[in-house]
């Protein structure tokens, strides 16, 4: 029972990490949709190595909980196979395990199991707000990036027409007219 004890207080643990996880990988994503606001290049790069290793960190911590959902199911007898092993699942399960053996175990026991299962229903409800507010903003997250991508593309296409109409752009970047280039005529704009 100690062991079984453990890995439901581990549990618990990894959600919190979770959690704190998700918050993270919100302020990365805050500090993305920032720097391309401002088009700080170096800003968008480095949030992109950012974004990479929270979603390692958060893969990993998922891998870890479900690892931990197995064994526990496993020690209360329940058999997860072809089964998503969801939080909402696992509610239902530990709680009917609870009923079953709360007459079989000792008091003490039993007190520090339903105090664990309380701690990971908050846990789990919290867990289950962050990753909804997380959601919604890497969806957004990723419409701006698609956004961004196409008016990048848009501007290539632009300049590759431009350059395939033959427009030649003069060392300040600006277009020269074909008449301009073959009479060597310069235009200057004079502003009052």
């Amino acid at each position: 029972m100690d062991e079984l004890i453990s890995l439901l207080d581990q549990f618990n643990a990894i959600l919190k990490q979770q959690i704190e996880a998700l918050n993270e990988f919100v302020i990365v994503l805050d500090q993305e949709e920032n720097a391309i606001r401002l088009y700080q290049f170096l800003e968008i790069e480095k949030s992109v190595i950012l974004k990479d290793q929270h979603t390692q960190i958060a893969a990993a911590l998922e891998e870890k909980r479900i690892q931990l959902l197995k064994r526990i199911c496993y020690m209360i007898a329940f058999d997860s196979r072809g089964q998503t092993l969801s939080l909402p699942l696992f509610k239902t399960v530990f709680s009917s395990y609870l009923e079953n053996v709360k007459t079989i175990l000792p008091k003490n026991i039993v007190e520090k199991l339903y105090e664990l299962n309380t701690s990971f229903i908050e846990i789990s409800n919290e867990f289950s707000d962050t990753f909804q507010q997380a959601s919604k903003r890497i969806y957004r997250n990723q419409l701006i990036l698609k956004k961004v991508i196409r008016h990048v593309n848009l501007s290539i296409n632009l300049f590759q027409t431009a350059a395939e109409a033959s427009t030649n752009y003069d060392a300040l970047g600006k277009t020269q007219s074909v008449f301009s280039q073959q009479n060597a005529v310069s235009s200057i704009r004079v502003t009052v």
